[in-house]
C-alpha cells in the first residue's frame, strides 16, 4: 500500500487483493499506519476466491471489535509496534458500535541519546550564496519542563497547532511549493544522514540546484515522482526507493527478463502466444532494448549490477491496459506484434521443490522458498550429505540459523553494522557508532560434506548479511555473480504531496572491516547463463555448483 496510502478522513471500504502461493503457511492481515497520526479501522474482511470466480467470506475473529470493551486494546487482534497505541472506541463507528483507534504515540525517554552532545553556546558557520554566511545555534538551553521560551508570545503552541492541522491530502504535487519543499526536505535528510556519500562519488551540492531546476519545470505527480528518483539515483543506494500513488496504475507483462550475453533475454513466461523461454527482446515502442533499460536505470538506485536486475523487472512498465509493440528474435525469425500491460508481480522459472535430492548425497535447498522449519526437520539428513546446494539468487526466508550448523567455531567477526551517531549537520565530527553484528554460534548436527551457495544480483540485503558469513569464513564455495551491493536498515519518511522515500541509514562493512557497498559478494567461481542454455532449459549456475560439490 506504500504507493497507495489512504489519506481520506471519511469512512470509506478498501480492499487489497493478491495470490496466495501454495506453499505458504500463513496469512498475516489487518492496517498499518505509517509514522504520525490518527486512523480508525472497522469491518474487516477477510475473502478467498473459489473456482465459480465467487468471493466468499472466511470466519474471523472479532472483525468489528464488537466483542471489545471502549478505551481498551482490541481481542484476538496483536498490536506489534512500539510507540503505536490499539484502543477500541465507541465514537463514530463506520458499523456496529465499535471501532478500533490505531494511533502514534510517544516512547518516553530520558538521559542522553548519545554519550556526546553539542555544549551550550555551540554552534556552526556555515557559507551559504552570494557572500553570505549563516551561524546556527547546535544546543538551546532548557530544564525539565523544556526549552526555555518556548512557549513565549505563543509562538510555539501556534507552530504545533498548525503542524497537527495540516492536511496532506489537499497538498498535492502540481503546487510548486510543495514540490521544492519535497526536493529540500529530501535533500537535507541524506546531507546529514546517509553514510554512503564516500562510496557514491557524487557532488550532493550539485544534484540540489539540479533537482530543484526539474522540480520548478515539473507539471504533475508524475514528472515529480521521476525528479525525486534521479536524485535518489545518484545516491547509489539499492534500498533507495521512491514510492507515490501514481505509480499505483502501472502494469508490464507476464515475462520474466534476464541480460544474458549483452540480450535481453525471456527466461520464464506465462503468456507463450507472445513470449517463449530464450526469445530475445530487440526492441518495445520502437526503443532499442538495452537503451529502453538504461533509460529505466535513470530512475533507479544501486549498484549496476542491482540496477540493471531492477530495469529487467520493470521493463515496458506503463498504464494498465495499454499496449506495447515488441519486436523479437525466436531463433532465426525476426516477430512483430503488440502485447497488453496486464501484469504486476514476479514471474519465476519452474523449480521443483525447495528441498530435494539432486542424485546420491547430493541435496538441493533453496533458500528463497524454504522456511527454517522446514529446513529444521531434514537437518540430520543434510549433516550426513556428501554435497549440499543452498540457492541465494534471491532473499532468504528467514532461515540464516542453517549457517550455524555450517561453522567451526564462534562467530568472532564483531560488529559489521554500524548505525551512525549524529549530532552535527553535513555528517561532520560524527560522535561514534552503534555497533552489531549477528554472534552466532556452532549447533549441532553439522553440514559435514561439500556445500555451495549459488547467488547473483536478486540476493540483496539480509541476503548479503547471510552470505557475508559464508565469504568471511569460506563455509563454502560462491557460485554466479555478485551480490547486489546494498545491506542494512532500510528508512522510510514522508514528503509533501504524498510521496514516500526509502533509503539506507546505516552502515554495513563486510566482516574484516572493508567495504561492502557497491561491492556486494564476490563469487569464488564465478559462472554466467547462456541464451543456449536458456533456451534448453538448463541452470547452468545450478551445474557449475553441481560439478563443484562433486
Amino acid at each position: 500500500m506504500s504507493d497507495r496510502p489512504i489519506r481520506s478522513r471519511e469512512w470509506r471500504e478498501y480492499e487489497i487483493t493478491g495470490r496466495v502461493d501454495s506453499d505458504a503457511r500463513m496469512v498475516f492481515f489487518g492496517a498499518i499506519l505509517s509514522g504520525n497520526g490518527k486512523s480508525w479501522w472497522d469491518g474487516f474482511h477477510l475473502r478467498v476466491k473459489g473456482e465459480e470466480g465467487d468471493w466468499e467470506d472466511l470466519d474471523i475473529q472479532n472483525p468489528g471489535f464488537e466483542e471489545d470493551t471502549a478505551g481498551r486494546i482490541p481481542g484476538q487482534w496483536a498490536g506489534k509496534s512500539p510507540g503505536y497505541n490499539y484502543i477500541v472506541q465507541k465514537n463514530n463507528p463506520a458499523e456496529g458500535q465499535n471501532c478500533l483507534l490505531l494511533e502514534s504515540g510517544s516512547i518516553p525517554f530520558k538521559g542522553k541519546l548519545f554519550g556526546e552532545h553539542p555544549k551550550i553556546g555551540e554552534a556552526v558557520i556555515k557559507e551559504l550564496d552570494g557572500g553570505l554566511s549563516c551561524r546556527i545555534p547546535l544546543a538551546l538551553p532548557g530544564d525539565e519542563g523544556g526549552t526555555w521560551n518556548a512557549h513565549k508570545n505563543g509562538a510555539f503552541d501556534t507552530l504545533v497547532s498548525k503542524i497537527e492541522s495540516f492536511d496532506p491530502g489537499r497538498h498535492t504535487a502540481e503546487r510548486e511549493d510543495v514540490r521544492l519543499a519535497g526536493v529540500t526536505i529530501a535533500w537535507n535528510v541524506f546531507q546529514h544522514f546517509y553514510p554512503y556519500f564516500d562510496e557514491a562519488g557524487v557532488d550532493w551540492d550539485a544534484e540540489l540546484t539540479h533537482a530543484l531546476t526539474e522540480a520548478l519545470a515539473d507539471r504533475d505527480a508524475e514528472e515529480f515522482y521521476a525528479t525525486l528518483s534521479r536524485m535518489v539515483a545518484k545516491l547509489k543506494d539499492g534500498h533507495g526507493n521512491v514510492m507515490h500513488e501514481s505509480r499505483f496504475g502501472l502494469e508490464g507483462f507476464p515475462i520474466r527478463l534476464e541480460w544474458i550475453e549483452s540480450k535481453l533475454v525471456v527466461t520464464a513466461s506465462q503468456d507463450p502466444r507472445h513470449f517463449r523461454r530464450g526469445d530475445i527482446i530487440r526492441s518495445i515502442d520502437g526503443v532499442e532494448a538495452e537503451k529502453a533499460l538504461l533509460e529505466d536505470e535513470k530512475l533507479i538506485s544501486g549498484s549496476s549490477q542491482w540496477k540493471r536486475i531492477q530495469s529487467c523487472r520493470r521493463f515496458g512498465y506503463g498504464k494498465s491496459g495499454t499496449f506495447a509493440r515488441f519486436v523479437i528474435k525466436r531463433g532465426e525469425d525476426i516477430l512483430s506484434f503488440e502485447a497488453e500491460r496486464n501484469f504486476r508481480g514476479a514471474v519465476l522459472e519452474q523449480k521443483g521443490p525447495p528441498i530435494q535430492e539432486l542424485e546420491k548425497g547430493v541435496f538441493y535447498v533453496d533458500l528463497d522458498r524454504a522456511q527454517w522449519n522446514v529446513i529444521r526437520e531434514r537437518i540430520g539428513t543434510l549433516a550426513q550429505a556428501e554435497g549440499v546446494i543452498c540457492d541465494m539468487r534471491g532473499y532468504p526466508k528467514g532461515n540464516h540459523e542453517i549457517i550455524c550448523h555450517l561453522l567451526k567455531e564462534k562467530d568472532t567477526s564483531g560488529a559489521w553494522m554500524r548505525i551512525p551517531q549524529i549530532i552535527y549537520p553535513d555528517r561532520e565530527k560524527i560522535a561514534g557508532y552503534h555497533k552489531m553484528g549477528w554472534h552466532l554460534v556452532p549447533k549441532e548436527p553439522h553440514i559435514k560434506g561439500k556445500v555451495a551457495f549459488v547467488t547473483d544480483a536478486r540476493a540483496i540485503s539480509y541476503a548479503e548479511s547471510f552470505l557475508s558469513f559464508v565469504e568471511h569464513y569460506k563455509l563454502g564455495e560462491i557460485i554466479g555473480g555478485p551480490t547486489a551491493g546494498a545491506n542494512g536498515n532500510v528508512n522510510p519518511f514522508s514528503l509533501p504531496g504524498g510521496y514516500t522515500i526509502a533509503w539506507t541509514g546505516m552502515k554495513v562493512l563486510k566482516h574484516d572491516g572493508t567495504r561492502h557497498h557497491l561491492i556486494g559478494i564476490q563469487p569464488t567461481v564465478p559462472c554466467e547463463r547462456t541464451i543456449q542454455g536458456v533456451r534448453e532449459g538448463r541452470d547452468e549456475l545450478l551445474a557449475k555448483a553441481l560439478e563443484v560439490v562433486r
